[in-house]
């Protein structure tokens, strides 16, 4: 899901690309014609401003009206010239992997802000190291309840029965012995007999408080309880960040009501100093606000 929708973005900053270089263009040749392009500058303005909540663009404006975009210190669009963007496969990004790479050189983007960050954050760093000590949890829980489970005596007589398969591996993976569900009888809970005590399935529940981690000084029930806090951990601290972001955003966009309707060549400094201000708190709201959408789906 999450590199679908990379891969959509990436469609995006090339349409995106395409409407501003035409628009530097339209812009350049109005004020040669000394025409007033503020309708075309708004509309730049605005394609700018959906680039920047995408990927944390920024953008610099010359003297004669064009602007350029950068993603990172990169340069996407120059006056009416555009840098293409494609999905470059890469399995070691998952199913469907891949990165938003430049047509030109081959060279992975260097997003540092917007939604696209904010996935690419969860794609290659809070997803993998959840899932990494959930597959470490469901490996040890499976190999230990399995050994527990091969000593005991099902209520049929039977013994050497797996509770899980052991042909599986990490948190997906992980599944009942199809021969136990064919035929629960096989499922033990003593050592002593068929129809002897239940030592066995207490011995299997004390296994939440043996210390199995991190050098067997982590017991089940604490590595669990680990996984949730820093789960929660990332999103109150995306959450602060989110708070102060939103609050400078909130300020950039007061500043550009309060100069919007001045003469654009008297006031190209304000603008541009304007402009940065605007889009750096927009780009790292939308890249928390996405973290901390994904976090939470996961908790």
């Amino acid at each position: 899901q999450m590199n679908f929708e990379l891969r959509e973005i990436g469609n995006q900053i090339n349409s995106l690309a395409q409407r501003i270089a035409q628009l530097n263009e339209q812009i350049y040749e109005a004020k040669a014609r000394k025409q007033n392009p503020n309708d075309l500058l708004d509309q730049r303005d605005k394609l700018v401003q959906e680039l920047s909540r995408l990927t944390g663009a920024t953008v610099e404006v010359e003297s004669n009206g064009s602007a350029t975009v950068y993603i990172g210190r990169d340069v996407l669009v120059h006056r009416n010239t555009v840098r293409e963007v494609y999905w470059k496969q890469n399995a070691e990004r998952g199913k469907g992997g891949g990165d938003l790479t430049w047509r030109d050189n081959d060279q992975a983007l260097q997003i540092d802000g917007g939604v696209a960050y904010g996935k690419l954050v969860v794609r290659d760093d809070a997803v993998p190291e959840a899932l990494s000590d959930l597959d470490e949890l469901a490996d040890t829980l499976r190999d230990r309840v399995n050994e527990l489970h091969l000593q005991g005596i099902g209520r049929d007589g039977s013994t050497g029965t797996l509770f899980w398969r052991a042909d599986t591996s990490g948190a997906v993976g992980i599944e009942v012995n199809p021969d136990l569900l064919i035929s629960p009888e096989r499922l033990a809970a003593s050592t002593v007999s068929a129809t002897g005590d239940n030592a066995l399935a207490h011995q299997m529940f004390e296994l939440q408080f043996e210390e199995e981690f991190n050098g067997g000084k982590t017991a089940f029930n604490d590595f669990y309880h680990g996984i949730v806090t820093r789960i929660g951990n990332r999103v109150q601290e995306a959450s602060a960040r989110e708070e102060a972001a939103s609050a400078g955003l909130e300020q950039a966009k007061t500043w550009q009501q309060h100069i919007s309707g001045v003469n654009l060549d008297e006031e190209m400094a304000n603008m541009v100093q304007l402009q940065h201000a605007y889009t750096a708190a927009a780009r790292v709201t939308s890249a928390v606000d996405e973290l901390i959408t994904t976090l939470l789906q996961m908790v």
